[in-house]
């Protein structure tokens, strides 16, 4: 009954626009389809989305407020290594919206949670705020990275896919390669190798600098 209904919010429109997203995927998102999924008129939502970038926008914010950010203090590379996997968890979690943190442009307060916890915590390796502002970008555009490839991978099984291929005799190199890498590809490890490599170039100074 709609009186058992909670009351429409800004905060229960993207919610909700959020489990259509990973229910049915980006592209089956509408406000129609929205106000059937919370049981009101389309129009409704416009007191709270003012349009439909509007709400994609929203949805992005939500998922960087997602993201749980680790406690002040301890190891700064403890922290940091725990923050990407927090992000690369609402990534796994959200797969099909994930994308839009590409997209879309952060409108809350809140959605800037990881960056300015990523900026805080590098400022620990005895950064300038320039540096690490340097050094944040550089470990974002991995993380955002290689959680799309992750998701994109896990969705159309590249490895499995591309061993299954049959080469000719001048793809040598691609043979080499696909013969070096596993069928079933170890996301976790590749992911930790790759935040142990961010790490590793900010406390050298390679990362963050110029």
């Amino acid at each position: 009954m709609a009186a058992d209904r909670p009351p429409l919010s800004r905060a229960r429109v993207l919610e909700a626009a959020l489990e259509l997203i990973d229910e049915h995927g980006l592209d089956a998102l509408s406000m129609r389809k929205l106000g059937a999924a919370l049981q009101v008129e389309a129009m409704s939502l416009y007191n709270h989305v003012s349009s439909k970038e509007d709400l994609l926008t929203g949805v992005a914010d939500l998922l960087l407020e997602m993201v749980e950010i680790p406690s002040a203090g301890g190891d700064w590379r403890v922290a940091v290594r725990q923050l990407c996997n927090a992000v690369r968890q609402v990534g796994v979690a959200h797969p099909t919206a994930f994308p839009l943190l590409v997209t879309q442009t952060r409108t809350s307060l809140e959605s800037w949670g990881p960056v300015l916890a990523g900026f805080e915590l590098i400022h620990h390796a005895g950064l300038t705020d320039e540096q690490a502002v340097a050094a944040v970008d550089v470990v974002s555009s991995f993380l955002v990275g290689f959680v799309l490839f992750e998701i994109n991978a896990l969705a159309q099984h590249q490895s499995a896919a591309l061993h299954g291929l049959d080469l000719p005799p001048d793809k040598a190199l691609l043979r080499r390669y696909l013969a070096a890498r596993p069928a079933a590809a170890n996301h976790d490890a590749a992911f930790a190798r790759g935040i142990d490599v961010l790490i590793a170039g900010i406390e050298a100074g390679a990362i963050g600098q110029g």
